[in-house]
C-alpha cells in the first residue's frame, strides 16, 4: 500500500500532468469567453439576416437542419485556434530561448549544438584512429620487421600471343593474277623485353601469252612469289618508349629480285593511346641487300644505305571492327635518288570470338625498280607477230606494285 502511494505521489508531481491541469484549467475557462465572444458579439449580427431570433436554434427545410448550432461551433473552433496561435505561437513565444543543446548521435545524450558527439563517444574514435595511424606505422618501421630474408617477388608471367591468316589474293601492276596468300605471327614479352617473329607468302599463277600482252593464254607461269620472315627485339623503357633490333629476309622473282636482307635498329614511340585509338612512331637505320635478276640473265647486287621513319595508326570503331594504317619510307643516304615507300591499310572486322575477316591493302612504291629478268615482248596487232621492244624506258619494272587480300585470321594466344 505504501509503495502504492509513492508511485502516485510520484505520478501526481511530474511536469506533464501538472502542466496538462494547468492547461486545463485554462482551456474551460477560456471557453467561455470565446462562447460570451460569439454569442454576444458575432452572431447577433448573424441573427440580423435570419428569420428568428435566436441564432442557435435556427433551422432550415422541414428536415430541420440545426444550422446555427452548426455555425457556432465552427466560429468556437476558428476563434479558439486564431487566439492560440496569436498567443501562444506568437507573443509568448518570443519570450522564450532558443535551444541550446541537441541528442548526440550515437549515445543520445544532451550535446551543445555545434558538436558533433558527446566527449565519450569522441574519445572512443580518437582511440581507433590512433591504433589504425600506430599499426601501420609499425608495420612500416624496419625495427619491427623479424624476417631474416625479404620475401622474393613473384615470378612475371610471359605474355605469349599468336594468329595466322589465309586468303584470297588479287595482285596489280608487275604482278597481276590471283592466288593465295597467308601469314603467322608469335610474339612473346617478359619484363620489359619482347621478342617477335613473323612471316608471310603469296603464289600466284597467271597464264600467258607467247604473243605477248593481249595475245591468247599459251602457258601459265608464276607471277607472285612472295615470302618474308623477320624477327624483331624490343627493349621497353619509361613507359612510352622502346629501341629495337630488327631483321627481315624477303624475296619476289617476278619483282626483280630473288632474296632481300634488312637489318634494322632504331628508337619506337608511343604518342597517344586510349581506348579507342593508338598512335606510334618509329625512326631509325636501314640496311638493304638486294640479289637482283637483271636482263639477259644477268645477276646484280645493289646496296642501301636508308634513314628509315615509320607511323603506325589504329583505330578501333567498336569491340568487333577496326581500321590500321601503316606507313615506311626509306631514304637511302648513298644514292639520294632511291626513294621506297610501303603502306599496309587493313580493315578487320570478327567474326566469331578468335575468328576475323581482314581486308588488307599494300602498296609498294620503288623510285628506283630492278630491271626485267627477259626480253620485252610485244605484239602487233596488224600482223598479229611478236617483236621485241627495244626502248630503255622499258628496261626496268613498274614503280608501284599493289596487293589487295581478302584473309581470315586465327588468333591463338
Amino acid at each position: 500500500m505504501k509503495k502504492l502511494l509513492s508511485e502516485f505521489k510520484e505520478f501526481i508531481n511530474k511536469g506533464n500532468i501538472i502542466d496538462l491541469a494547468v492547461a486545463f484549467v485554462i482551456g474551460a475557462a477560456f471557453s467561455k469567453i470565446v462562447s460570451a465572444l460569439v454569442g454576444d458579439l458575432i452572431m447577433p449580427l448573424v441573427g440580423a439576416i435570419q428569420p428568428s431570433t435566436e441564432w442557435r436554434t435556427w433551422t432550415v427545410t422541414s428536415l430541420h437542419f440545426k444550422i446555427g448550432d452548426f455555425l457556432g461551433a465552427v466560429l468556437d473552433f476558428l476563434i479558439i485556434a486564431l487566439v492560440v496561435f496569436l498567443v501562444m505561437i506568437k507573443m509568448l513565444g518570443r519570450f522564450r530561448s532558443a535551444p541550446s543543446t541537441k541528442p548526440c548521435s550515437e549515445c543520445l545524450t544532451d550535446i551543445p549544438l555545434l558538436a558533433k558527439r558527446c566527449k565519450a563517444c569522441a574519445a572512443v574514435v580518437a582511440t581507433l584512429l590512433l591504433l589504425l595511424c600506430s599499426g601501420s606505422a609499425f608495420a612500416g618501421d624496419p625495427k619491427f620487421e623479424y624476417k631474416d630474408i625479404p620475401e622474393k617477388p613473384p615470378e612475371p608471367k610471359w605474355v605469349l600471343k599468336a594468329n595466322a591468316s589465309l586468303g584470297l589474293t588479287w595482285a596489280a601492276g608487275n604482278s597481276q593474277a590471283l592466288g593465295f596468300s597467308g601469314s603467322a605471327l608469335f610474339s612473346a614479352k617478359r619484363y620489359n623485353n619482347q621478342m617477335e617473329f613473323f612471316g608471310s607468302g603469296a603464289y600466284i599463277s597467271s597464264g600467258t601469252s607467247k604473243y605477248g600482252p593481249g595475245g591468247p593464254v599459251t602457258d601459265h607461269v608464276p607471277s607472285t612469289q612472295m615470302w618474308l620472315a623477320r624477327g624483331r627485339y624490343d627493349r621497353y623503357f619509361l613507359e612510352r618508349n622502346t629501341v629495337f633490333a630488327a631483321f627481315q629476309v624477303s624475296g619476289d622473282k617476278p619483282a626483280g629480285y630473288w632474296y632481300r636482307l634488312e637489318p634494322q635498329v632504331g628508337y619506337s614511340r608511343l604518342f597517344f593511346k586510349s581506348v579507342h585509338q593508338l598512335f606510334r612512331g618509329e625512326a631509325g637505320y636501314d640496311y638493304t641487300f638486294e640479289h637482283r635478276v637483271h636482263d639477259f640473265d644477268q645477276i646484280g647486287n645493289v646496296e642501301y644505305h636508308s634513314l628509315r621513319a615509320y607511323l603506325f595508326y589504329e583505330n578501333k570503331f567498336t569491340k568487333y571492327a577496326g581500321f590500321t594504317e601503316g606507313f615506311e619510307v626509306l631514304w637511302a643516304m648513298n644514292d639520294i635518288e632511291s626513294v621506297r615507300i610501303n603502306s599496309l591499310s587493313s580493315l578487320s572486322s570478327q567474326l566469331y570470338k578468335n575468328i576475323s575477316l581482314k581486308l588488307n591493302f599494300t602498296v609498294k612504291f620503288n623510285n628506283k625498280p630492278p630491271l626485267r629478268s627477259e626480253k620485252l615482248i610485244d605484239v602487233d596487232d596488224a600482223a598479229m607477230r611478236p617483236y621485241i621492244v627495244t626502248h630503255p624506258n622499258d628496261a626496268t619494272l613498274d614503280k608501284v606494285d599493289t596487293l589487295l587480300e581478302a584473309v581470315v585470321a586465327i588468333t591463338f594466344l
